[in-house]
């Protein structure tokens, strides 16, 4: 460390890993490909905007060497962590007391819980699923409202196609791919909230990588329960117009079982 210059170029900033809390960096083993030691960080530019968030394409180096890894940086948008829509959209029942006095007497305190919630909750969900072996994309870290995860990339590392756009004639291998991972979360105690061919990535032919889980919920709830019937109907009956067949209510009750397991 020594050796690490005091200020850094315009457009770089210290990659943080070693910084955070070992809850806000990945789980291990650490991936082979990223970069964690006397990294900086370059942005290269925006891949989607949405209305709660914005994602960024990010360079990770380490200084004076040529190691280097692409990640994805999603920044929550400062309007998403208003108590009004916070409080209405978050899940509660995972704050402790203290949190919800804060939130409720909007104290400097409850600020930061709201600008912590959110993301922290994605965050967490991340790890739990690529824990449990849900292809998602590694949980990298998160402090604040960012989250930095891995880039899914096909292997000419252009970006992944979602499932939506995907052709190819590897759909009974991906179909397969889809219903394992949704019985993998379901073991995990989680829900997608949204799973549907717009957030799954197909990285190569017949793999795939589950993405944008902010809304995931318990998968033992009535209304966790009731998503994920409708989602796989809708995963069923999107795959059958492409000639692949699944069950939706077997698939729906092997969910169930590991779910309650």
């Amino acid at each position: 460390m020594n050796d690490l210059p005091l200020t850094l170029p315009p457009g770089l900033t210290w990659a943080l890993w070693h910084e955070l809390g070992p809850s806000s960096r990945g789980p291990e083993p650490i991936p082979h490909w990223l970069v964690t030691q006397d990294a900086v960080d370059r942005e290269l530019g925006i891949i989607k905007s949405g209305k709660e968030a914005e994602a960024f394409l990010v360079e990770r180096t380490t200084w004076a060497t040529d190691d280097a890894c692409l990640l994805v940086r999603k920044t929550y948008r400062p309007e998403h962590l208003q108590p009004r829509r916070a409080t209405t959209d978050m899940d509660l029942g995972r704050l402790s007391s203290r949190d919800l006095r804060a939130l409720e007497n909007k104290s400097l305190y409850g600020k930061f819980v709201l600008s912590q919630t959110w993301p922290t909750r994605e965050f967490r969900t991340l790890v739990t699923l690529w824990e449990a072996g849900v292809p998602v994309p590694y949980p990298v870290g998160q402090n604040g409202a960012d989250i930095w995860m891995e880039y899914v990339a096909t292997p000419d590392g252009s970006p992944a196609p979602r499932l939506s756009d995907h052709r190819g004639d590897d759909l009974p291998a991906i179909a397969e791919a889809v219903r394992e991972a949704a019985v993998r979360m379901s073991a995990a105690g989680i829900v997608h909230g949204d799973f549907s061919p717009f957030n799954v990535l197909v990285p190569e032919p017949g793999t795939i990588s589950v993405i944008d889980v902010p809304q995931a919920i318990d998968a033992t709830s009535t209304t966790g329960m009731s998503l994920l019937q409708r989602d796989l109907d809708n995963f069923t009956a999107w795959f059958a117009r492409r000639g692949v067949a699944l069950d939706a209510d077997d698939w729906f009750g092997d969910c169930m079982t590991h779910a309650f397991r």
